[in-house]
């Protein structure tokens, strides 16, 4: 668990289903994780039972986002991890709109970073954002990453629409 003031990040616990249930169903968002479906309660429960699996082993690994007597805002993912090269890819969302643009997504990924860089010891970390995300354009540009390339050949499908990616990155070391 990573905490700043009333700002939480840690590993998925089984109390998070009903929050997960949403979010991972909620058709709006299934166009970043490639989803065409709604996922089953069996399969969320699985889900997050694996959740608890070391990175190392996995490769991956989701945290929730949560405010101290509020509740979970969000999900902040870890994802491709290479531990010979040293990088990671980060993914993250606040899911909850009243939370959103109030520095808690900043706030999550710098506790991240910390981690990524001091324990998973990784030199970089990087981030596919679709461009038509102004808030996470603006996230990752203030939080110092680098536009690697813009992504044109890989575009995904969102309301019918082909929307580019951005690939950011950042040196951490």
């Amino acid at each position: 668990m990573f905490r700043k003031e009333e700002l939480i990040v840690r590993a998925v616990k089984a109390l998070d289903f009903d929050f997960l249930f949403k979010l991972e169903n909620d058709e709006a968002y299934w166009h970043l994780s490639d989803s065409d479906r709604a996922f089953t309660a069996k399969e969320l429960r699985d889900f997050i039972s694996r959740a608890q699996q070391p990175i190392l082993l996995t490769k991956q690994f989701r945290y929730i986002i949560e405010i101290e007597n509020r509740g979970q805002i969000g999900c902040i993912d870890l994802f491709d991890f290479d531990p010979i090269n040293k990088f990671v890819g980060v993914g993250i969302i606040i899911y909850d709109e009243t939370y959103r643009r109030k520095g808690y997504a900043k706030g999550a990924l710098l506790l991240i970073e910390s981690y990524v860089r001091e324990v998973l010891d990784c030199n970089f970390i990087f981030a596919y954002v679709l461009e038509d995300n102004k808030a996470s354009v603006s996230l990752f540009k203030a939080m110092n990453y680098l536009v690697v390339t813009d992504q044109t050949d890989h575009s995904f499908e969102k309301d019918k629409n082909r929307i580019n990616q951005i690939l950011f990155q950042k040196k951490l070391k």
